[in-house]
C-alpha cells in the first residue's frame, strides 16, 4: 500500500468503500500536478496518489515528503490520511 504502486478503483474510497462519486473529491496543487489528495466526504479520510501517466520519474518517498504541504492542507480540512506517510501525517 503506502509507497507502492497498486491498482485500485478510482471511484471508490480505499478506507470505507464509498462509491458515490459526489462524495469522493480529489484536490491538486499547481506546483505538483501529478500528485492528488483523494478524499472521502463519508469517512473524512484521504490518500495521496501520484499519477505516473503525468510523469514516470517520481520516487514515492521523495514526492511524499516534497508535497507535505498538501498533507497539512488536508489535515486543516479535517481529513485523516488512511496510512501515515514518512512525515507521520
Amino acid at each position: 500500500m503506502c509507497g507502492q504502486e497498486w491498482l485500485f478503483e478510482r471511484i471508490l474510497c480505499a478506507s470505507c468503500f464509498e462509491e458515490d462519486p459526489n462524495k469522493l473529491p480529489s484536490f491538486r496543487d499547481e506546483s505538483h500536478p501529478a500528485v492528488r489528495i483523494e478524499s472521502c466526504d463519508t469517512c473524512h479520510r484521504y490518500l495521496k496518489s501520484i499519477d505516473l501517466s503525468e510523469d514516470a520519474r517520481p520516487i514515492p518517498e521523495v514526492d511524499d515528503l516534497a508535497t507535505i504541504a498538501m498533507d497539512l492542507w488536508a489535515v486543516e480540512q479535517g481529513l485523516t490520511r488512511i496510512e501515515p506517510g514518512l512525515a507521520g501525517l
